[in-house]
């Protein structure tokens, strides 16, 4: 059975049974809801229909899986005239549904009919967070893209979508008490097409920003989808987005333009003035009345102190609270943030190099991306309570080539990729792909970077088994014809783990993005006009 991500486990028997349409049936308010987003051809006068049933079934669910993982469970049965889901909660059902889809991916795909075998299906995630992170700020990503994201993360099973909606590059949500935020926070003069620096002298980003009535929108329709959505106001760095405009907020109180080109800019917010976190707080308060998600990011990554040292009223700062340097600054500043986020009933996730900086570990959860964790500091956040999310650049971060980071690669990362001991895998909450947008400009490239290492991404989330890459394989060779039908431009399989001379051109490529950012779209066109 071609499913992603592979389930739990499943019963099956020799006898198999072939279904050429649905007829749908449901115990609750949920037909209206299922009829919306099941693609399945749901008709009843076909020859050989599959009586479709879904049904909430709590003490089946419960007797067969813990507490833990019982909302986002479902159990399948499998007959000669029917399929059965059975669910605990409303994710479970959108789970359910996934996967009765793609059970029946051959007549989604177009063909007359799906061959199936009897048995049951026991499925429940891995981990509890299943995420996405989509970088909106960089280059804006538009809401009709978002929705066709989610669409592909509720059919995979990810269930957590990480906007990263400000940064030195760009402010692309509105704040309507600072409008300057998104009238002129949006645009910046030029974009860096190279890591060499070539710059392509267009402006950019004028009126591309999401309004609070597009993201009140977007949340619900991500609900339909069990998906939450997680904003990402990023601070004290990658701010230059907001100084541009209120230049009062950084320590110099110079205007500065906002950044035409990547890397990490030196102007960050001044953590010793109150404006500062006025400001802040007054961003809070407006974005979390749309988000209702209980998390909310700050970023806290990325945050050069030069500013910082040469700052008066910063270093007067760290005098009176007795602090032993900027790093220290760094924490109080954004302990604050998560002491206020806290009375809002929020729960704030930062970056990982706040490992040693702040110690709000118990109210926090550390999204951790780079190589490996300071095994001390890492002892010490574990120790006082927190919580780890896996972000693992080399693995999930899907705007590197895939001549650097291949779909096998995501697929076979373990969390001793980052030196984590066995001892430390209870405080993994989950883990987070992302998509960077620095050197993406346009849906396929976009498109082309997320599929179809999602669908390896998303099973590394959910499945116990990573063993059997071939396997995996075998199943998404399905799911790309899935993706084909539904116009995404995906990767082609000939392309995501480079071999041979393609394999070698691709090498090539990744190593030299300074003057080609775009080469892998080229082979993939080249390889498309083959075939």
């Amino acid at each position: 059975m071609n499913i992603i991500p592979a389930p739990l486990k499943m019963e099956l028997n020799n006898e198999k049974v072939c279904f050429d349409c649905v007829s749908l049936h449901t115990d609750c308010e949920n037909k209206e809801l299922l009829n919306s987003f099941c693609k399945i051809p749901c008709k009843s006068n076909f020859i050989n229909p599959a009586h479709l049933l879904f049904r909430e079934n709590k003490d089946l669910i419960s007797k067969s899986f813990s507490s833990d993982k019982a909302k986002d469970a479902y159990i399948i049965t499998v007959d000669k005239t029917s399929i059965i889901a059975g669910y605990y909660s409303y994710s479970g059902f959108v789970n359910a549904v996934s996967t009765v889809e793609q059970l029946l991916i051959d007549i989604i795909n177009g063909k007359e009919k799906a061959e199936l075998k009897t048995g049951k299906i026991f499925d429940s995630p891995k981990y509890s967070y299943r995420g996405l992170l989509v970088d909106c700020a960089r280059h804006f990503i538009p809401i009709t893209e978002l929705k066709k994201t989610i669409e592909m993360m509720a059919f995979y099973k990810l269930n957590f979508l990480h906007l990263h909606l400000t940064d030195d590059q760009g402010w692309r949500i509105e704040i309507k008490k600072y409008p300057l935020l998104t009238q002129n926070g949006s645009v910046r003069s030029e974009t860096q097409l190279t890591l060499s620096g070539k710059k392509d002298g267009k402006e950019y980003g004028k009126g591309m920003f999401y309004t609070q009535d597009e993201l009140r929108e977007l949340v619900s329709f991500a609900e339909k989808y069990a998906v939450e959505i997680i904003p990402e106001i990023d601070m004290p760095g990658h701010l230059l987005g907001a100084i541009s405009q209120y230049p009062n907020l950084s320590c110099s109180g110079t205007k500065a333009d906002i950044r035409n080109r990547w890397g990490v800019e030196k102007i960050i917010a001044c953590a010793s003035k109150d404006e500062t976190f006025s400001f802040l707080t007054d961003i809070i308060d407006e974005v979390v009345d749309i988000f209702p998600c209980k998390y909310f990011h700050i970023g806290g990554d990325e945050v050069p102190k030069d500013e910082w040292k040469k700052c008066p009223s910063c270093q007067k700062k760290i005098k009176e609270l007795g602090l032993k340097n900027e790093n220290e600054l760094q924490g109080w500043f954004e302990n604050k943030v998560i002491d206020y986020l806290e009375r809002k009933g929020k729960q704030a996730l930062i970056w990982d190099e706040n490992l040693g900086v702040s110690p709000a570990s118990k109210k926090t959860v550390l999204q951790l991306w780079r190589n490996e964790l300071n095994r001390a500091q890492s002892f010490e956040w574990i120790k006082n309570g927190g919580k780890m999310l896996i972000s693992y650049g080399k693995h999930f971060y899907f705007d590197y080539p895939y001549g650097r980071t291949s779909l096998k690669k995501t697929y076979k990362f373990l969390p001793q990729n980052i030196k984590l001991k066995q001892s430390d895998l209870v405080h993994i909450l989950g883990q987070e792909a992302a998509v960077w947008t620095e050197w993406i400009r346009d849906k396929e490239k976009y498109e082309f970077m997320l599929y179809p290492r999602m669908q390896a991404f998303a099973e590394n989330c959910w499945s116990e088994n990573i063993d059997d890459y071939s396997d995996f394989e075998k199943r998404l060779k399905a799911h790309l014809e899935y993706l084909r039908i539904n116009c995404i431009d995906y990767c082609p399989l000939k392309l995501c783990n480079p071999k041979g001379i393609t394999g070698l051109k691709q090498k090539i490529l990744a190593n030299l993005r300074t003057s080609d950012t775009y080469g892998e779209i080229r082979l993939k066109r080249k390889f498309e006009n083959k075939k």
